[in-house]
């Protein structure tokens, strides 16, 4: 009597580890995965993927994509055992992702960034760096904003630190005394405390600028390309100056509209003829060259007569000026 054999094992069925191979590829190929760079399984169960990127046009503005609930974990470039790869501690490795809110640091080091645990690890303390670069790198703005042009970090780096794009570079013009006051920064921002301040280093727009007008300009608006509404820009009468960003600078005819005295207000038309300087000699010179940048676009006008005997009083001049008698005359 014959035995009649089972059929052989085929080659993919027979070998494990080719069975094996095949279960993974189909897997990855499914989009599964559900374990992280350590082997341990992931609480969503997903792939790993890598950090999200800068996008955009802007280099000062990117748009980042960070995940808002867990850190980032990137498999490509960790190191078994640690969160971080070799060399993340340089500034223009982990300066990037930090502004750009790519990762969350009160995530691991703590709310207050003095240390915190990761996985039954402790976290050091961002001190336990910074401090031997700035002992008072929490309020120092310069620690973080650069002082490539001023000494106050206007205009500050780019978020992305990699490159030496400034961002904004008109802060400088802002907040230098030039034709006008040197401006501080509460003019267009709420001006934070330290690095934790509300809607600072950590916020709810990674990438992008919380502007907040006050003081002189508080009508003011900026939608990234032009201002708007503005005291600073406007011609002397309003809040309705405009201005582009990369405009060239202005002369007295950029803000003041016309040239002489028609573009302005109150009785200036009839005083055309007349130069600036002789009712605003604190200010400007013969020439209309500002000497007075103090009291220039600072919110009110300061103005003296150069000849004697001529007051302006309750919005009326009185006296003899530029040879004509002012009585009671209304400005």
């Amino acid at each position: 009597m014959r035995t009649r054999l089972a059929p052989r094992a085929g080659f993919w069925t027979r070998t494990p580890q080719v069975a094996l191979l095949l279960a993974v590829c189909a897997c990855l190929a499914a989009g599964c995965g559900g374990y992280d760079e350590f082997g341990t399984a992931r609480p969503d169960g997903g792939s790993l993927g890598s950090d999200a990127g800068p996008s955009g046009s802007d280099a000062t503005t990117p748009t980042p994509t960070p995940d808002a609930t867990t850190p980032r974990r990137d498999s490509g470039r960790t190191l078994e055992g640690s969160y971080h790869p070799a060399g993340y501690a340089a500034v223009d490795v982990h300066g990037p992702e930090s502004n750009l809110q790519v990762e969350d640091c009160r995530d691991c080091h703590g709310a207050d960034l003095r240390g915190g645990t990761w996985r039954d690890r402790a976290v050091p303390s961002c001190d336990s760096c910074h401090d031997d670069v700035d002992p008072a790198w929490r309020t120092n703005c310069v620690f973080c904003h650069g002082g490539d042009e001023t000494t106050g970090g206007a205009p500050p780096r780019g978020l992305d630190s990699r490159t030496s794009v400034l961002a904004f570079g008109a802060h400088t013009v802002h907040v230098s005394r030039t034709n006008h006051p040197a401006y501080d920064c509460s003019e267009c921002h709420t001006v934070p405390t330290d690095a934790l301040s509300p809607e600072h280093a950590f916020d709810s727009t990674p990438g992008r600028v919380e502007l907040n007008f006050g003081g002189i300009n508080a009508a003011g608006s900026y939608d990234g390309d032009s201002c708007a509404n503005s005291y600073c820009h406007g011609n002397g009468k309003g809040n309705n100056g405009v201005v582009m960003r990369g405009d060239l600078p202005l002369d007295c005819t950029g803000c003041h509209a016309q040239s002489g005295a028609t573009g302005l207000g109150g009785q200036h038309r009839r005083h055309s003829g007349e130069k600036c300087s002789d009712c605003h000699p604190q200010v400007v010179d013969t020439s209309n060259r500002v000497i007075g940048p103090d009291l220039h676009v600072n919110g009110s006008v300061e103005w003296s007569v150069s000849e004697a005997g001529v007051s302006l009083t309750a919005g009326t001049c009185n006296g003899l000026c530029h040879g004509k008698f002012h009585f009671g005359k209304s400005w």
